[in-house]
């Protein structure tokens, strides 16, 4: 949950409305995600000045925010997302809401209360509400209620919080991700792909619903075992070289077994060679996305194989090749289409040739 605040906050956004309800569970019942960015906002569309408005949800406002809706010279920034997550944790550890008020006769007073409580907390009204949540979390959600925003942390360094130490150290080599041998098999598969190729399978990893399963967790997780190392929701050079450079130190230490004729693609690549291979996938791209990064690491399909390979066998530059995928912002089915000038998706948001019907 941390992790995609951490994401958006990065990324100048203020979701503005964080609370157990916008946390959804996938179909694992493991991963959640952050939902409703309905008041949402871009940091820098305020310019040097903070955020206006009292947006969210009653009870789990920042006293930024409530602040901000009594004077027209009070503003906030995207720490308030920092409190709301911080009531959200210890609502989840203790069972009960921080700031709750069974609705009198008269709602507006109930909501009144509320923001005056929120308004006037002290610190140590803050540590009776930690009182309830084990000890063991009390330092860490103390730092994420922090009433002073400037003193509060943002969601990079909650990340590195003792407190989550243990997280973090699980996520560095996650048992379900692709090995490293099969990550840099891939990159130099994707090497050799012609621009078209390329093209296409970015539109897959922005899609990739068609997949089993355990196939898009493998590859999702193969993502994570990256990103722990920088927490940003990307994966620069620096951060891939780390990676390979351990996961090469760990099977060293391990002894080989009989059958182990072959050397592993890591026996033959040195440094030198991984910034050669990258350089060649991203040219002077600092760093890869989640969905770019996704896009080099697909495995092999047939299906996507024998289209390129029709569209490629046509005779001239005018053809083109349009297949039904699941669009990756909407519940639609939307045409792709390339030709040999470049492919042309549609995403439910672009200026392209788009036909839909219902999935």
């Amino acid at each position: 949950m941390l992790m995609a605040v951490n994401y958006i906050n990065s990324a100048g956004i203020v979701h503005r409305d964080i609370k157990p309800r916008n946390w959804v569970y996938e179909a694992d019942g493991v991963t959640v995600k952050l939902i409703d960015f309905g008041v949402s906002v871009k940091g820098y569309l305020c310019g040097d000045a903070g955020l206006q408005g009292c947006m969210g949800t009653l009870g789990y406002l920042a006293p930024e925010v409530v602040q901000c809706a009594l004077s027209s010279v009070s503003d906030y920034t995207s720490k308030c997302d920092i409190w709301s997550l911080g009531i959200v944790f210890l609502e989840l550890l203790t069972g009960q809401p921080a700031f709750h008020r069974d609705p009198g006769q008269c709602e507006g007073y109930t909501e009144e209360v509320i923001l005056r409580e929120i308004q006037e907390v002290t610190q140590e009204g803050i540590e009776a509400l930690l009182r309830k949540a084990p000890d063991s979390a009390g330092p860490f959600l103390s730092r994420l209620l922090t009433k002073d925003p400037a003193r509060r942390p943002t969601a990079r360094e909650a990340l590195d919080d003792p407190y989550l130490a243990r997280a973090r150290s699980e996520l560095l080599w996650p048992p379900r991700a692709l090995p490293v041998d099969t990550v840099l098999n891939r990159f130099r598969s994707h090497c050799r792909a012609s621009k078209t190729s390329r093209a296409w399978m970015l539109a897959v990893a922005r899609s990739p619903t068609y997949f089993p399963w355990e196939d898009f967790c493998a590859l999702r997780h193969t993502f994570k075992m990256f990103d722990a190392r920088g927490l940003s929701g990307t994966v620069n050079l620096e951060i891939f070289l780390s990676v390979v450079v351990a996961a090469h130190v760990a099977q060293e230490q391990q002894p080989l077994e009989e059958d182990e004729a072959s050397p592993s693609v890591m026996e033959s690549m040195d440094e030198a060679k991984v910034r050669k291979m990258w350089e060649a996938v991203c040219g002077e791209q600092e760093s890869l996305s989640y969905c770019e990064f996704l896009d080099m690491i697909l495995p092999p399909t047939k299906r996507f194989s024998r289209t390129l390979t029709a569209a490629q066998a046509l005779p001239d530059t005018r053809r083109q090749v349009q297949v039904l995928i699941p669009c990756p912002f909407s519940a639609w089915r939307c045409h792709v289409s390339w030709s040999a000038s470049g492919i042309r998706l549609c995403p439910c948001r672009a200026s392209c040739l788009c036909w839909r019907a219902a999935a």
